[in-house]
């Protein structure tokens, strides 16, 4: 058997069960004397447990290896989503103007929207005249006490 055709066969184990011809061709090649040397060598090897310290450093040397395809996978999960997002809320913007019952424009009366600013200017000429100088319109509203609570004279009684 040529080195080719055995490399095709070994090739095409799958870890299948073999039939009777691949089986005898396969004991043949690991009864061979090149695999007969090197299981001696390999037997004869003492027994070593790997180093923890190498084993880190492999482990941290995977590590540096992993986040590159993390971070792909990690940016494409994420461009996924928001694209699915995106395009959702596109076809929800089309269903609504396609389904959305037409406004009609309100006209506005330059009589009332004149009467309207003439109204609020007034209410606040007032709201400042009311509040005195260098006071917020809003802080003439709350009663606060000296200490800062909100607080009134029927809830001091209780006390």
């Amino acid at each position: 058997m040529s080195k080719r055709q055995t490399n095709e066969w070994v090739e095409n184990l799958d870890g299948s069960r073999l039939n009777a011809l691949e089986s005898a061709e396969l004991d043949e090649l690991l009864n061979s004397p090149v695999q007969q040397t090197v299981g001696k060598t390999v037997r004869s090897l003492p027994p070593e447990s790997v180093s923890l310290q190498w084993r880190s450093a492999l482990n941290e040397k995977l590590r540096g290896l992993q986040p590159v395809g993390e971070k792909a996978s990690i940016l494409i999960i994420g461009f996924r989503a928001l694209a699915g997002v995106g395009l959702a809320s596109l076809v929800c913007l089309a269903l609504y103007s396609k389904f959305a019952p037409p406004s009609a424009p309100r006209k506005a009366n330059s009589q009332n929207v004149a009467s309207a600013l003439i109204a609020e200017h007034r209410d606040s000429v007032a709201s400042s005249e009311i509040a005195g100088p260098g006071i917020v319109d809003g802080e003439s509203e709350s009663k606060n006490t000296a200490d800062g609570s909100d607080s009134t004279s029927a809830d001091l009684e209780t006390l």
